[in-house]
């Protein structure tokens, strides 16, 4: 992060057509647009998060690129997830169908990142399975449910980044309860889930004044639903819009106002909260306080086709938003090998010292890429497309009159299931 799931905002076809889920658990099937200037948006997010966690000390200093909050690169990705999700929604028929879609989507890459992990760090990586809250933990990175932890040696084990893609876990098996609900009366139900968040945060923080503040206020996933659920009311109100008749020009002054104002937010936002705050609610404020913007930028991208939806349209940046997140899931591993190898190999250090700084940059974010590209072609995708076939077949398969009579006898009484 999940990190959110960065990588996937384009869909199969062009019409801006809706559809959602019924009440018995599917969604009609119907084309759905396509905005490819949002998967290049996700590549910039990622790298926003990776230079994020380059402030080490050794690349970049802390605080480097104050006033800029980078990591609320994390929020645009949970908006965007709500976006897309939504916009995508007609393509599922079924609810189980979407949830093991979305499994599929973010599963493999998860565990392909935790194999990485261990075998880079290996043997030393043998002591994250020894004593029982190491298994714990572990236990917890594979079902992603981490970031339901408010302790720091949990939502961060591991592959920290991956508490982002734990809370996308969350949002799919809400996300169809949330589409009909935010349907109908969609302002007054956004304000209640912002509302249910900052009570959770002043609630919690009051009952269990010694909790950490940073799950409170940003890992938590119940404070992170209002953002997803941006998303769905962004991708919502597009959907009821007329189509732009905005040239070029007038497209690109809408689309730089709306990234202009979205990059102050995220600046304003970042220092507004301070002494005397809650912690909880100052973590929340500082790195989700500029949602809205995000909000706006995504729904101006979408609906405009000026310069910046061009630029993050070009083929180069829509394929690097589409590895965006195993980018996004291997970059502080191979950033946290860096810095052991500086420290456990002292002759490594010396013979690579004598390198610029910025070369030794350079040659890591090219390791990067690389292994992210390894891994979205020969992991991710074969692996989705693989357990998605699977639940397809199962599906499919022909039911046993002798095993199943109960579903047989719906059928036969005209209830399909």
């Amino acid at each position: 992060m999940s990190g959110a799931v960065p990588g996937e905002a384009r869909a199969v076809a062009t019409s801006r057509t809706g559809g959602g889920f019924r009440a018995d658990g599917s969604a009609a099937t119907a084309p759905v647009p396509s905005y490819p200037a949002l998967t290049g948006l996700r590549f910039f997010a990622a790298f926003s998060i990776v230079l994020w966690h380059s402030q080490t000390g050794y690349f970049f200093p802390a605080n480097a690129f104050l006033p800029f909050m980078l990591a609320g690169a994390v929020p645009l990705f949970f908006v965007l997830s709500g976006f897309v999700l939504t916009v995508n929604a007609p393509k599922y028929r079924r609810k189980s169908d979407f949830l093991v879609a979305r499994i599929a989507r973010v599963w493999p890459g998860h565990m392909s990142a935790l194999v990485f992990l261990f075998a880079i760090f290996w043997p030393y990586s043998l002591s994250l399975l020894h004593g029982a809250a190491n298994l714990g933990r572990f236990a917890a990175n594979v079902t992603l449910l981490q970031a339901w932890s408010p302790q720091m040696a949990t939502y961060w084990s591991l592959n920290a980044p991956s508490w982002s893609v734990s809370v996308e876990l969350c949002f799919y098996v809400l996300f169809p309860f949330l589409l009909p609900w935010l349907a109908r009366r969609p302002a007054r139900r956004m304000l209640a889930l912002v509302g249910i968040a900052v009570g959770f945060i002043l609630v919690i923080g009051k009952a269990f004044p010694h909790i950490d503040p940073l799950w409170l206020g940003d890992i938590s996933p119940v404070i992170n639903i209002p953002t997803f659920a941006c998303g769905i009311v962004a991708a919502s109100v597009l959907r009821r819009l007329p189509v732009s008749t905005a040239g070029f020009a007038g497209s690109s002054a809408i689309e730089l106002a709306a990234l202009a104002f979205a990059i102050w937010g995220n600046a304003w936002f970042a220092s507004v909260a301070g002494i005397g705050w809650p912690p909880g609610l100052a973590a929340f404020v500082q790195i989700s306080g500029a949602v809205p913007g995000y909000t706006l930028l995504i729904l101006a991208l979408a609906r405009y086709r000026g310069v910046v939806s061009w630029v993050l349209s070009l083929r180069l940046a829509v394929y690097l938003g589409e590895i965006s997140y195993t980018i996004y899931l291997f970059h502080q591993l191979v950033i946290r090998a860096h810095s052991s190898y500086q420290s456990w190999h002292t002759g490594w250090r010396g013979q690579f010292a004598a390198l610029p700084i910025w070369w030794q940059y350079a040659a890591l974010l090219l390791g990067i890429l690389v292994i992210a590209m390894a891994s979205h072609h020969l992991i991710e995708q074969p692996a989705r497309r693989g357990m998605v076939a699977l639940w397809r077949r199962r599906r499919a398969a022909p039911v046993d009159p002798a095993r199943s009579p109960a579903i047989v006898a719906r059928i036969t009484q005209g209830d399909h299931p």
